[in-house]
């Protein structure tokens, strides 16, 4: 399971992520990027889980600025990990009338 984040500051509070790290590093693997864009500077965030042991999922991320309005943004990464289950078939769970 990942997700990727994208973070665009707004030029009338611009700012640049210094570090961005997991909680719970065992948890989620997380890599980030500043991408140049025409319009400016955007990041972009992937979030990867790295969990094995099935059940809820609780993180969060720490993103260091270098704003002095937020100096630090936190994301919460939250889910439910439960064991793949194999679709049915037509003929299974259902009777022909």
């Amino acid at each position: 399971m990942e997700r990727k984040v994208t973070i665009t500051p707004l030029k009338e509070f611009p700012f640049k992520i210094k570090s961005v790290k997991a909680q719970n590093k065992k948890e989620i693997d997380i890599k980030w990027d500043e991408v140049k864009t025409d319009t400016g500077i955007k990041y972009e965030i992937l979030v990867r889980n790295t969990r094995t042991e099935l059940g809820r999922l609780k993180n969060s991320i720490k993103i260091r600025t270098d704003s002095k309005i937020k100096p630090v943004i936190k994301i919460n990464v939250g889910g439910y990990l439960q064991a793949q289950v194999e679709p049915k078939t037509k003929t299974q769970g259902s009777h022909n009338r």
